[in-house]
């Protein structure tokens, strides 16, 4: 079968197989958009009920019975639908063979305009855009679900506040008990909460194409759900929902109000301010909030005033308090840790202290005092509280109850003072004590106190510590070394036992200063380290639960430098392979910087079953370097190999080559993974012995994939080239056309299951047989009750656009719609009961 007729052409029952030259696909396309506009300027007594049938089925659409009215408003609605498909299929881009001169070039750089010369001529655009080499499978126009763009992306904000300004598809997953937060949730938690007054216009206008053009069929009780329990006040009041709209959510949604966070605080005030008398109370303000950032002075002097409006019996005692403090602007707009930290009774105190901050602190400390005190649901005084405010006696009960009854919450927050000079003996009793009671807690703060890099501190802990202990904590002050003085004390001072010639330690340093003054040092000492199998330290737990990963960026920088480093023969990278998967799924550099260690060749294999395929964003380059480069190795199935000599031929050998290679294996599910990745679907579709099944775990595995992990769910990396190659091999290619397997069927409900709309539409434009009824006429159509099974899932699923464009090509009885559910309950059923 003739493919591009199969893909342009599909529409046309009638079709001139003889002309002597086919019609462009422009011209195709403007061709049917001129017999769809002839049709729309036509009347329903210009036709006869068989003509209006047969037109219906020229242009795909299946009309069997009717009147002659509702077949012509069938017709004209499903016109409708193809036009703006087309229009859609319109390249963004379009450029003219003659150029009209640039006319606004004053004022512009000369380099400005040398770049819109380039950008407009076509020839020039294509070259360069041809070099981005994830454009298939990783590009900006395939980024629909809200979800995914805050999960994965640095400037979520800026690229959902793009795609609503041009009107782009978004996903904002309406399924109920979908995963985790709805996409509304993700953009009134982030966007909307800026003071400033440029920024408040801009949230304007966005919030206003939001409500215009996204939630239209949403439920308003839900949106006005969302922005109430995102603290949002700005989207609240931009949605222009009536009082009695608002108080019925909060009744049935917020009783009582539960003040959590300081934008539920703003949310109340404004619900105050607009007469809606509801129940508030103050919930969980207590451990840390009030000493955290963004929490000023100023804001808990605010809580305490809405609190007292709900208890006036407090007013004239804080009245009292607050005639009796004379707080400067500066003091209100700082955080109580930046006011009173460095004053702590536990610090060795500094001789500028005045009476000044004395009486500062005694004014403070009235307030919250106050705080704690007389709101009801606030009990517990926090850590900090104490290190703030109280004596060294109190801190060091207060600390020491903490560790004994494993308050482990509570105590970070004496983790910050380790910086400042902490007084010797209040420290040294402590330490001590720490010592008897819990050995985890004694290491934690031990790792902390080489993080501040106060030798004065670490100095007194090692030498309450013997030789064997200090040889099992190592691990744990080398993972945390940010300073080179404390690198120079310990290796003059403890050199034997935390650096040997045969140890990895190295291979945990987190600072790169750190670890080039250590070269610096073994190249001054005329010392090397020898580089082994990776053998996990026994306390490497610490380093997994909080490192940033950093093994891949020191062995990049060990290896490639001869000078300090010997690697010895035995030494494989796949011992580092759970340090690496675990870099690679956090760091997207850290894909880079593993092609830089393959590319040192100082390792001689690499198991690629060990990457974390399951993260194609995090392995995107390096999947593109390993494809441009492996070569294969003859009768050898899935052993590849890269040579020091790296060229684009993938000229075959019989035998690897030993020196200056990297001999890699992988599976076949894992190399068409990596051709998929980086979009070489041609090699992926000359591959040899591959079923049809074998492409149904390709997609497939993927899209369970960004399901089971939960910062990539529903984005679908299915490409319209490689739609376009899948229907090119399914109709040419025996071992496909005698499967059982429907690739057809499986394809479509993927795309549907992640709401994938464009590449949905994709397939309504190009193929749109797949979603007529099999018949004779159709043999590569769909079967009619799989096709109401999609209609009826996509409702389910609370998309609007997918069921609209379904709905196109097949009908719902009365009584299947009726089984669905209540209509309020379903977008797309709302949507249909209004029309």
């Amino acid at each position: 079968m003739n493919n591009k007729r199969l893909k342009r052409n599909n529409d046309d029952v009638i079709k001139q197989e003889t002309a002597p030259k086919e019609p462009s696909e422009e011209e195709s396309d403007k061709n049917i958009l001129d017999e769809y506009e002839e049709f729309l300027r036509s009347g329903v007594d210009d036709w006869t009920s068989l003509n209006l049938k047969r037109f219906a089925n020229k242009i795909g659409l299946e009309i069997k019975s009717g009147s002659k009215l509702s077949i012509h408003d069938k017709i004209s609605q499903f016109i409708l639908h193809k036009k703006s498909l087309l229009k859609e299929n319109q390249p963004t881009n379009q450029f003219k063979d003659e150029q009209p001169p640039l006319k606004i070039t004053e004022g512009i750089e000369k380099v400005e305009v040398l770049f819109w010369k380039i950008f407009r001529n076509k020839f020039l655009y294509n070259v360069i855009f041809s070099n981005f080499k994830f454009s298939q499978v990783f590009n900006y126009q395939r980024l629909y679900s809200v979800n995914y763009i805050f999960s994965n992306y640095n400037n979520a904000q800026e690229i959902v506040r793009d795609k609503v300004k041009s009107g782009s598809y978004l996903l904002f997953h309406k399924k109920k008990s979908q995963y985790h937060e709805n996409g509304f949730q993700f953009m009134f938690k982030n966007i909307g909460h800026n003071d400033n007054p440029d920024q408040i216009k801009e949230n304007e206008l966005f919030y206003s194409k939001i409500f215009k053009n996204y939630t239209k069929y949403e439920e308003e009780s839900n949106i006005i759900q969302f922005c109430i329990s995102c603290g949002n006040v700005q989207a609240l009041k931009l949605l222009n929902s009536s009082m009695e709209s608002i108080r019925r959510v909060i009744e049935n949604k917020f009783l009582p109000f539960n003040i959590k966070t300081f934008k539920d605080l703003k949310m109340a005030q404004y619900l105050q301010s607009v007469g809606l008398d509801i129940r508030y109370e103050i919930a969980k303000f207590q451990f840390y909030e009030i000493y955290k950032s963004p929490f000023k002075l100023k804001d808990i002097i605010e809580i305490i005033q809405f609190s007292i409006k709900m208890r006036p019996e407090l007013s004239s005692k804080f009245e009292n308090i607050e005639k009796s403090t004379n707080f400067t602007s500066d003091q209100l707009n700082s955080t109580l840790i930046e006011l009173l930290e460095i004053h702590s009774d536990i610090l060795v105190k500094d001789e500028a202290v005045t009476d000044e901050i004395n009486s500062l602190k005694y004014q403070i400390l009235q307030i919250v005092d106050f705080y704690y005190s007389n709101i009801p649901s606030i009990k517990p005084k926090p850590q900090i509280y104490y290190l703030l405010f109280k004596d060294k006696m109190e801190i060091g009960e207060k600390l020491l109850k903490n560790i004994k009854y494993r308050l482990y919450t509570e105590y970070g927050d004496f983790i910050n003072f380790l910086k400042y000079k902490i007084d010797p003996e209040f420290f040294l009793n402590f330490i001590k004590n720490v010592l008897c009671i819990n050995n985890n807690v004694f290491d934690y703060i031990f790792q902390n106190i080489a993080k501040n890099s106060n030798i004065q501190l670490l100095e007194l802990v090692l030498n309450e510590l013997s030789e064997i202990v200090l040889i099992k904590k190592k691990n744990l002050i080398l993972q945390c070394l940010v300073s080179t003085e404390i690198l120079d004390y310990l290796y003059t001072n403890y050199q034997k036992i935390f650096f040997s010639n045969q140890d990895q330690e190295f291979l945990f340093f987190k600072s790169i200063p750190v670890l080039e003054h250590f070269g610096k040092i073994m190249k001054r000492d005329s010392r090397k380290i020898t580089l082994l199998n990776y053998q996990a330290p026994l306390f490497d737990f610490y380093y997994q639960e909080n490192s940033n990963g950093d093994i891949l960026l020191n062995l990049n920088k060990i290896v490639c430098n001869p000078d300090i480093c010997t690697i010895d023969p035995n030494a494989s990278l796949e011992s580092f392979s759970y340090r690496i998967v675990e870099e690679l799924k956090r760091n997207d550099y850290s894909q880079d910087l593993l092609v830089s260690v393959l590319n040192s060749f100082k390792f001689s294999t690499f198991n690629l079953e060990l990457i974390p395929i399951e993260h194609p964003m995090k392995i995107q380059r390096f999947a593109y370097w390993l494809i441009r480069n492996i070569k294969k190795i003859n009768s050898m199935p899935y052993l590849f190999y890269i040579s020091n000599k790296i060229t684009n031929s993938n000229t075959s050998i019989t035998k690897p080559i030993v020196q200056d290679t990297i001999q890699l294996r992988f599976n076949k599910e894992i190399h068409l993974k990596l051709l998929y990745i980086v979009g070489d679907y041609d090699k992926i579709f000359e591959m040899e012995n591959l079923k049809i099944e074998d492409y149904q775990d390709l997609i497939d595995g993927f899209e369970n994939n960004f399901l089971i992990h939960q910062t990539n769910y529903f984005n679908s990396l299915i490409t319209p080239a490689f739609v376009d190659q899948i229907f090119s091999k399914i109709y040419d290619n025996k071992i496909f056309k005698e499967s059982s397997f429907n690739l057809n069927h499986f394809l479509l409900d993927q795309i549907i299951r992640v709401g994938n709309l464009p590449i949905l539409k994709h397939l309504a434009l190009n193929y749109s047989f797949l979603f007529k009824k099999v018949s004779s006429s159709n043999p590569n159509g769909m079967d009619a009750m799989f096709l109401k099974e999609l209609l009826i899932d996509s409702i389910k699923m609370n998309y609007l656009e997918i069921p609209q464009l379904l709905s196109n090509y097949i009908n719902l009885t009365k009584k299947e719609i009726e089984s669905i559910g209540n209509p309020n309950d379903y977008i797309w059923l709302k949507y249909n009961q209004e029309k």
